[in-house]
């Protein structure tokens, strides 16, 4: 994994006229760096070490000496000054080389504060995002990696979360803001390491977790002490704001716009992947306990899951069908009945529906289904199946000497009701909208299952503008309590109006702060699980 940036031919400089020093630490993350910093300092001093800098010179080169900073590493935390950034977010830098003359063109280059980060020996990294050889921590995984500038090796290093999952978005647009600062929020990246924040001023703030800040009671404030709600959409703008009110103990970053808290921040109550809580000083930020695979490069670029087909049981004939209104169950309940094919197939969640019991070989009645099978990575159908206490997801039909027994293992409510149809009605138990009325900005797949006998349709879907939310440790799916766990549901992210809000009884969050999501959209984040 050696990148390439670019090779600068050397350009005679005099320094002696020229160097200055700059503490890095007092730029905001996120804020353009237009200096070229001296190599040896880049590789050896800490962010809040002052360093030698020179202006670029006339070909837009760095001197002797000094590099701009290393090229950003395509969804890895590296350095902590990185560059090659375009404004539409595309990552390019060049150094051309005709008759003789040298031009450079390193595009823009923006501060990464990682000093939130503490290795292992209790020293802080490097600007070149490395700690001391054999003192990563344990959860903080590493590669090192280096690239020639200016004729010469610059070492630096990229680091993740041992337990990651994708972060920010996987559109490069929203990357670089409109006040030509770098999104930390929006880059799309892997899980920093423990004590990394992604936004903020400087050092200032730390990130606590997902979804809305709360004291060590669980609450978000009342009061003096009362939250306040804004249109600030910035990340730095908001940090900005709340650095300059000694009341402000911090803020998190729904899309509606910023909430500052006045309570002593202790943690975060982890309703949504979709806005984060910061807490204005340091504090050591908790680590999330999923499995932790090699980060292998997600795919989700429009992907093209398979559709498999589980066998069909023969079930017994003559059942007592009652009648349920599947939208009073909370998303993430157990759902311990088969439904009517035909209701499954076309009514909303709102509508009563035709439920059976599971028949004694552990099958559904004819013309009833358990749910489809969860897909992997997506949301689906608003009833799921196959999840076993382990999280993983198995479902099977066996026959034996003309016997038929059936494991669907547990199933559960995924409520997708927020979400807005094209033509304003809603999504189907199954998960569909009508044909040609999915919204621009949602992307979807028509699948279909096999399930007595009878081939069953549904629909998985994806927001245009994705990430990896929840986590990649399927054991965490399945909560003590025998609930669905949506907050860690590893799925690609869903349509407008689908949140991961609202308390298991499907109720808001105590805090006016989390009103804004609705709750109907609160757990549909969960529906990708359709097989």
């Amino acid at each position: 994994m050696r990148a390439s940036f670019f090779i600068v031919a050397s350009t005679a400089t005099v320094f002696s006229a020229q160097a200055a020093t700059l503490d890095i630490s007092t730029l905001a993350t996120g804020t353009q760096f237009t200096k070229c910093i001296k190599t040896t300092d880049y590789e050896t001093k800490k962010i809040t070490d002052p360093v030698e800098v020179a202006d670029y010179l006339s070909n837009g080169c760095c001197p002797d000496n000094f590099i701009p900073g290393v090229k950003h590493y395509n969804k890895y935390y590296g350095a902590q000054v990185i560059c090659g950034f375009q404004d539409d977010g595309t990552v390019s830098a060049t150094s051309k080389t005709s008759s003789g003359a040298t031009t450079c063109t390193y595009n823009k280059c923006f501060v990464v504060n990682l000093n939130g980060h503490t290795c292992k020996d209790g020293s802080k990294m490097t600007i070149n995002g490395c700690c001391p050889k054999d003192q990563w921590q344990a959860d903080c995984k590493m590669y090192s990696k280096s690239q020639t500038l200016n004729k010469k090796k610059v070492n630096y290093c990229l680091s993740y979360a041992k337990s990651y999952k994708m972060e920010g978005t996987s559109d490069k647009k929203d990357d670089i803001t409109s006040v030509s600062t770098l999104s930390l929020d929006n880059l799309y990246v892997y899980t920093p390491c423990t004590g990394v924040r992604a936004s903020g001023v400087g050092s200032a703030y730390t990130l606590v977790g997902d979804g809305a800040c709360q004291d060590a009671a669980g609450s978000h404030g009342t009061g003096a002490l009362a939250f306040k709600k804004s249109t600030d959409k910035v990340a730095t703008a908001c940090a900005a704001a709340c650095a300059a009110d000694s009341t402000c103990t911090g803020y998190d970053t729904r899309a509606a716009g910023c909430v500052y808290y006045k309570v002593a921040i202790a943690k975060s109550n982890a309703v949504s992947t979709a806005y984060k809580c910061y807490k204005k000083g340091s504090v050591v930020v908790a680590s999330p306990t999923p499995s932790s695979p090699t980060p292998a490069s997600p795919t989700p670029a429009s992907p093209t899951p398979a559709s498999p087909t589980p066998a069909s049981p023969t079930p017994a004939s003559a059942t007592q069908f009652t009648t349920l209104d599947i939208s009073t169950l909370a998303t993430g309940t157990q759902f311990t009945k088969c439904i009517k094919t035909t209701d499954y197939e076309t009514k909303k969640i709102t509508e009563s529906v035709q439920v059976a019991d599971y028949l004694s070989n552990g099958c559904c009645p004819a013309d009833s289904i358990p749910g489809v099978k969860h897909y992997n990575k997506y949301y689906g159908a608003q009833v799921i199946c196959g999840f076993q206490d382990d999280g993983v997801v198995s479902a099977s039909v066996k026959t034996s000497n003309g016997a038929t027994t059936c494991t669907y293992n547990k199933c559960f409510v995924v409520n997708l009701n927020g979400h807005t149809c094209k033509d304003g009605s809603k999504m189907t138990i199954n998960g569909c909208c009508p044909k040609d009325q999915w919204q621009a900005d949602c992307k979807m797949y028509s699948k279909s299952q096999t399930l007595n006998k009878k081939k069953v349709n549904y629909c998985l879907s994806y927001a245009k503008s994705y990430k990896m939310e929840g986590t990649s440790d399927t054991k965490d799916d399945i909560t003590s309590d025998g609930k669905l766990s949506l907050n860690n549901l590893y799925v690609y992210t869903p349509c407008t109006g689908v949140s991961v809000v609202g308390a298991p009884d499907g109720t808001t969050d105590a805090s006016g702060a989390v009103q804004a999501m609705p709750f109907l959209a609160a757990f549909a984040v969960l529906v990708s699980a359709l097989l």
